[in-house]
């Protein structure tokens, strides 16, 4: 393993140790989360001049995706539907959990970036970077909407939002936040927020039709731990590397094109970082 893969992976597998992938009791694996990989965690301290290899990424050769579809029969997913019902929250999150377990044990190997680089395919190392982020937001949304598909509980933010409105209206509120020091950008969002937390407060999304969502993630994950061991395995280049690139690509279509993917991934957008008046 080159000297970049073991810097990679040391970065993911410090945090590990500690339990910072693991929510609660770092001890009980039923309540492992998805490990952020390093690429994905910004760098406030990082020069924001960026050389234009940053901005355009680098080239990566050419490799013939695999021609694989990543379906399931319609006659299987209605038999699992049906064998092993969502019915709520707890039920939901019995699906994602062992799903989380299984992309923790490959993010804990480098994720599928590290075993590129293992596998001395380094030129193809950014779709591994990009595999394991999308990977990741994947698995962020089925939890997401596991544990907010009969309401997102509001937040403290949110509910100080709220009660600026109702207590000052839109426009006294926003002078309130001007006098903050909140640009005006800043002040829209705010407000924006606000209103979509009381949107999604008391929603009510039926879970069978998320159960759906977290057969077809789990279908991907499973190929994900597939492709990531394969790529270990002899001619990686021919046989596994053309997997991995259809399997970047059809994650990408899902993230973007899921119902439940693509609405957490949206709402999680919608937050501000801090307070009003806070650096």
């Amino acid at each position: 393993m080159n000297k970049t893969c073991k810097i990679f992976m040391g970065l993911v597998l410090v945090p590990l140790l500690f339990g910072v992938w693991s929510c609660g009791d770092s001890s009980k694996l039923q309540d492992s989360k998805p490990l952020p990989l390093a690429m994905d965690v910004p760098n406030p301290n990082r020069n924001i001049k960026k050389s234009k290899e940053e901005v355009t990424g680098k080239t990566v050769p050419k490799v013939e995706k695999a021609k694989i579809e990543f379906k399931i029969a319609d006659s299987e997913l209605d038999k699992r539907l049906a064998e092993s019902p969502v019915t709520d929250e707890a039920s939901c999150l019995e699906k994602v959990k062992p799903l989380e377990v299984k992309v923790h044990s490959v993010q804990r190997d480098g994720g599928m970036w590290g075993h590129i680089e293992q596998a001395d395919l380094k030129e193809y190392s950014p779709i591994g970077m990009q595999l394991d982020s999308k990977v990741n937001k994947m698995m962020f949304s089925l939890r997401y909407i596991c544990e907010t598909a009969k309401g997102k509980p509001e937040t403290d933010l949110a509910r100080y939002v709220r009660e600026g409105l109702e207590e000052k209206g839109e426009k006294k509120f926003r002078e309130h936040l001007k006098l903050l020091g909140e640009a005006p950008e800043d002040i829209d969002k705010l407000i924006n927020f606000g209103k979509f937390s009381q949107e999604i407060k008391n929603r009510d999304i039926d879970y069978s039709t998320v159960h759906r969502t977290i057969l077809f993630g789990e279908l991907y994950v499973n190929k994900y731990d597939e492709f990531a061991k394969n790529l270990l395995k002899e001619n990686a280049k021919n046989n596994a590397l053309p997997n991995v690139m259809a399997l970047h690509d059809a994650v990408t279509d899902f993230i973007a094109s899921d119902e439940f993917v693509a609405m957490s991934l949206h709402e999680d957008l919608q937050s501000p970082q801090k307070f009003p008046g806070q650096m």
